[in-house]
């Protein structure tokens, strides 16, 4: 291989490992978890908030920014949503951390009226009003 082989080789190499290094580490560590105490059984507002927490796990990855505001279709007892990654991580690591969240909320506050669930490199949140 001759020199300027040699040198395009070494700079690709190079190049290759600073885009690889802006790139964030995907981390899901609980950062903080709030709930509200008042709880919901089921019915409309149930569908709402699945309705939410899904939106916002499938979207949030693929919307500008990975900052995504959202609110369910229904017109009786609506559920509103705000979820966000870091924007230093890939698409796929958005879409695995909001679904960490989604996770946690559903396991560490089943039926909450509200949650905010914070994670290292995500957030996520829903509440009966606006957010």
């Amino acid at each position: 291989m001759g020199n300027l082989s040699k040198i395009v080789v070494a700079a690709l190499g190079v190049l290759f490992m600073m885009v690889a290094s802006m790139t964030a580490t995907l981390v899901t560590t609980i950062v903080s978890s709030n709930a509200t105490a008042n709880t919901y059984g089921p019915g409309n507002y149930a569908n709402s908030v699945d309705y939410v927490l899904e939106d916002m796990a499938t979207v949030t990855p693929n919307h500008p920014g990975y900052d995504y505001h959202t609110n369910s279709p229904y017109t009786v007892e609506v559920a509103y949503g705000h979820s966000t990654c870091n924007k230093a991580l890939t698409f796929a690591d958005c879409g695995t951390c909001v679904a960490a969240a989604k996770s946690l909320i559903k396991k560490l506050h089943p039926n909450s009226m509200g949650v905010e669930m914070n994670l290292q490199d995500c957030s996520m949140r829903y509440e009966s009003y606006y957010v």
